[in-house]
């Protein structure tokens, strides 16, 4: 009964695109309305948190977090830099001076932030296609990583094998089915023949619980095991993200047949990362 209700009145207010519309101008106007005081927070008050790491401002927090609260935002940093620290532990890796990690889609360094804030060592490279992030790490982060920004489609400016570890956190979550495998075949490459590639992805839980609200989601996950869908535009694209930045969700027998093909699948896990999204850690697969 409840998923059918939900289904009801999903359909019904879509099918009213005046109504529709209005609803998209109050969010529009109401999340305009907090960023402003939230920046004006920000401007008048102190730029770190009680552990003196720098906290970006509140529209590049929200870009990456899709909130404005700066606790929040911390706390799930924090959760997230734990879960891929416990990763790289069960794989054996240890961070030293020579292991070469890549955050790709690192944001204003939410995750990377967390790795400079525990002292761990390694050569850090950060990468994303949001400029003004990148900037505000060069400044905040000057001396800690490399940072550079990429386009929406590949190469990365980096030689074949370049990193020991990748990991991609809530990015393979946000592509379409074609730019998801142009993405992971340029991982592949510049990932090195021993290396570890840690992603996540919106798995079972994740996406059984919101076919609820889509006939389309549950429909296609039980036929193919991946849906795009195509919500965060317009009036509700709130932090000016790029078009093609949706929402995906992936199955589990999808990730281990398809991404199987590029790669050899170590480890699967849901809610591995921030109690919420599923982690795949993969090792390279010779593609020749």
């Amino acid at each position: 009964m409840y998923g059918k209700t939900a289904f009801s009145l999903r359909d019904r207010l879509r099918a009213n695109r005046f109504l529709y519309f209005l609803c998209g101008c109050f969010r529009k106007i109401f999340h305009s309305g907090k960023l402003f005081a939230h920046s004006i927070g920000y401007a008048l008050g102190d730029k770190t948190s009680q552990e003196a790491m720098p906290i970006p401002p509140p529209r590049l927090r929200h870009r990456v977090h899709g909130d404005l609260c700066r606790t929040s935002f911390l706390a799930a940093g924090s959760q997230v830099y734990w879960d891929v620290a416990k990763i790289m532990e069960a794989q054996g890796i240890k961070c030293s001076e020579k292991l070469k990690i890549l955050d790709f889609g690192c944001g204003c360094a939410r995750v990377l932030g967390y790795f400079f804030h525990h002292g761990k060592k390694g050569v850090f490279t950060g990468t994303d296609i949001d400029a003004d992030a990148i900037a505000w790490n060069r400044t905040n982060y000057p001396a800690l990583a490399r940072w550079d920004t990429n386009d929406s489609m590949p190469p990365l400016p980096y030689p074949d094998e370049a990193f020991d570890v990748v990991f991609a956190i809530s990015i393979f979550t946000h592509m379409d089915e074609k730019l998801q495998f142009d993405w992971l075949r340029e991982l592949h490459r510049i990932l090195a023949a021993t290396g570890v590639l840690i992603c996540s992805v919106h798995g079972n839980p994740v996406w059984q619980q919101a076919s609820i609200f889509t006939r389309k989601l549950q429909t296609a996950m039980s036929k193919r095991g991946f849906f795009f869908l195509e919500s965060n535009k317009g009036l509700r694209n709130l932090a000016g993200l790029p078009k093609f930045y949706q929402t995906s969700f992936h199955s589990e027998e999808y990730v281990r047949r398809r991404w199987g093909e590029h790669f050899q699948i170590i480890d699967y896990s849901d809610q591995a990362i921030g109690n919420h999204q599923t982690a795949v850690v993969l090792r390279k697969k010779d593609l020749a």
